[in-house]
């Protein structure tokens, strides 16, 4: 008998044990797979939780027909995580880990969007009035009184934006009262600032724009305080240190990186980030009445197609993309038929329209997100720009016009070629813009006379034909054709005033 109690005993023992590790393999299973599993189905007012798998809720979020205008992204059914997760979402983002930092971001949207409604679909008031009015649960800590949508919205845009608060904006509201009307905006440090003056000049005594001015530096070691103040001599140019609008010990703003972080720091609604050395020979204005940023309220611009075939870049995109939006599927990148897709020395974006993509390309550009993992695959913030948006579900338009590069005919021991800078031309025929500024080599330390400023004419357009110097710095003309289109009349006399003002008051050049 006692042997019979011992034997029931241990069993009773091992049936325990066992029932113990099946919950606690189950716990680890939700705790990091359930979210995957989860999804909402609405029905009136009421809700209810049903596992899906999860390889199908992602067209959820989009109809792919090709066509953007009747694109519409359907936030009707929403993907929820459940109460049992939370902590799974609440958790830190692991930056290696891309399809969860994808999950997470389409989650993010979706709530958003069922919460606050969709500057598109209905008044754009109305929708900033919400981001004003109704967002202040997205900062707090008490749950009291709160439907499970906004719970899970506040707790995942605290995990995925940590460092959006409390230095410059104390919630979304400020943020958006901060944001008024059109304008500039240019990151520069001391290395770059006889480059900015010279930008700066240009826009307000050659093309008289009326536009602001805003320029962001980072930190009191990266602008001197005497450049800031020649700065501030120009008319509405105004001067700010980027450091402290978020925190930076964890998003540690430098090099590249700053500029989708001062679109979102901005003063300006509608926003157009430009590089330092970037001229311009029509007014900047223009860019505003761009059609497809009238549709989507961005307008992005295209780099030289280069170096076609597949790359770690697209390889590494494609693990993570697993349905990108309609204009993502056409771009080059994703055809693989170049390393480069986009040119960020001009990026024109509506913030609040979009502020969705704008705050997942910031995320992109985080230090430990940038130098571990997105700068090994794209060179530099470029491609952050349409991998954002698109993770955020949110769409853009790129300037169907290619690349075009700006120079002057050139003759040496390697032959024929045409030499300059990478330049862009809108839909309406008018050469807007390059970068590189007025000098054949920017990176040089001085310039020391005025044989250091270019003399352009002509530009040409990508059409994937031009082969290039082993730098990139100019076309070779010998071999192949080169179809040059010249700078008109306007544009002509227009770069013979910069380079007049420029001659006279030595903004680049020494006055040696």
């Amino acid at each position: 008998m006692y042997k019979l109690k011992q034997r029931i005993k241990r069993i009773f023992t091992i049936i325990i044990f066992l029932i113990i590790l099946g919950f606690s393999i189950l716990s680890i299973y939700y705790y990091y797979n359930i979210y995957d599993e989860l999804i909402t189905v609405r029905t009136h007012k009421k809700s209810k939780y049903i596992f899906k798998d999860s390889k199908d809720y992602s067209s959820l979020n989009n109809k792919d027909n090709g066509n953007i205008e009747n694109n519409e992204i359907n936030y009707d059914n929403e993907i929820n995580y459940g109460n049992e997760s939370i902590k799974a979402i609440q958790k830190p983002v692991n930056v290696y880990d891309f399809n969860d930092l994808r999950r997470r971001t389409e989650f993010h949207t979706s709530l958003w969007r069922y919460i606050f409604g969709n500057y598109e679909s209905g008044d754009s008031e109305q929708y900033k009035k919400s981001l004003t009015e109704e967002s202040s649960f997205l900062i707090g800590q008490n749950f009291t009184n709160l439907d499970a949508e906004r719970v899970n919205l506040n707790i995942i845009h605290q995990a995925l934006y940590p460092w959006l608060y409390n230095f410059r904006f104390q919630s979304i509201a400020d943020l958006v009262k901060s944001s008024h009307g059109r304008g500039i905006v240019i990151c520069v440090g001391n290395s770059y600032f006889k480059l900015v003056r010279s930008t700066i000049d240009t826009f307000r005594n050659v093309l008289h724009t009326d536009l602001p001015i805003e320029i962001f530096y980072i930190g009191d070691e990266d602008l001197s305080e005497d450049n800031r103040k020649i700065l501030k001599e120009y008319k509405d140019v105004y001067i700010e240190d980027i450091t402290t609008y978020f925190d930076n010990e964890k998003v540690n703003i430098g090099g590249w990186a700053v500029k989708p972080f001062a679109i979102l720091a901005s003063r300006f609604e509608e926003v157009i980030l430009i590089d330092a050395d970037v001229i311009y020979l029509h007014e900047p204005a223009l860019l505003f009445d761009d059609p497809g940023y009238k549709q989507t309220g961005t307008l992005f611009f295209q780099d030289r197609t280069i170096s076609p075939g597949p790359h770690p870049g697209s390889k590494w995109l494609k693990s993570w993309m697993i349905d990108p939006l309609p204009e993502t599927r056409n771009l080059r990148f994703w055809k693989e038929e170049t390393i480069h897709e986009m040119e960020s020395s001009t990026v024109v974006i509506h913030k609040i329209r979009n502020i969705l993509g704008l705050l997942t390309v910031c995320k992109l550009n985080e230090k430990v997100m940038r130098n571990d993992v997105v700068y090994k695959y794209v060179y530099g913030d470029k491609e952050t720009f349409w991998m954002g948006f698109d993770m955020a579900r949110e769409h853009y338009h790129v300037n169907p016009i290619p690349c075009s590069y700006i120079g002057s005919r050139e003759k040496d021991d390697e032959g024929k070629k045409f030499c300059g800078h990478i330049g862009h031309s809108l839909s309406n025929g008018k050469f807007m813009f390059w970068n590189g500024h007025l000098i054949k080599d920017k990176n040089k330390s001085s310039f020391n006379d005025e044989r250091s400023l270019i003399h352009f004419d002509s530009y040409y357009i990508d059409d994937n034909i031009g082969e290039w110097n082993s730098d990139l710095t100019c076309l070779k003309m010998d071999k192949k054709p080169v179809k040059l289109i010249p700078l008109s009349e306007d544009e002509s006399n227009t770069l013979n005033t910069i380079l007049s003002r420029e001659k006279k008051f030595h903004f680049i050049i020494s006055n040696n």
